[in-house]
């Protein structure tokens, strides 16, 4: 990756993900992973405030970029929810199949490259009866 990827840009997408009504969007969306989550896309942290840590008993990051993992390092150094960073992308889950109850995607689907692929490797790790939080939704259709 580039200067710019790893140096700058962290912090421009973090600043502007972070703006009052998405993080209104974000504050009413986290609160409802629970279990084992997947979080796509998971970034600065951003979300780690939101979730409920009765509720969450860890949660996978996958993040491709090392700046925005290093970005993120106060942010988990505040959340009482244990982290395990996955440094791949979107299309590339190296978890098991059926192995999370909840995956979580905020403002990360337009930056994937290859979406379609994305999406099923979350299905693929999204237990029977797991949910993807959506306002007005809550599970995954199998």
């Amino acid at each position: 990756m580039s200067f710019y990827e790893e140096k700058i840009l962290p912090h421009i997408i973090d600043r502007a993900c972070s703006l009052g009504q998405v993080m209104k969007l974000r504050s009413q969306l986290v609160p409802l992973a629970k279990g084992c989550v997947l979080e796509v896309g998971m970034g600065s942290g951003i979300n780690l405030e939101f979730y409920n840590p009765e509720a969450v008993d860890m949660i996978y990051g996958l993040e491709p970029s090392e700046g925005m993992r290093r970005k993120a390092q106060a942010n988990l150094r505040r959340s009482p929810i244990r982290v395990e960073w996955l440094d791949l992308p979107g299309e590339q889950v190296p978890l098991e199949g059926n192995s999370v109850d909840t995956v979580l995607l905020t403002f990360t689907l337009c930056t994937i490259p290859d979406w379609s692929a994305a999406l099923l490797q979350m299905k693929r790790v999204l237990k029977p009866g797991g949910q993807a939080p959506v306002p007005g939704a809550r599970r995954v259709p199998p």
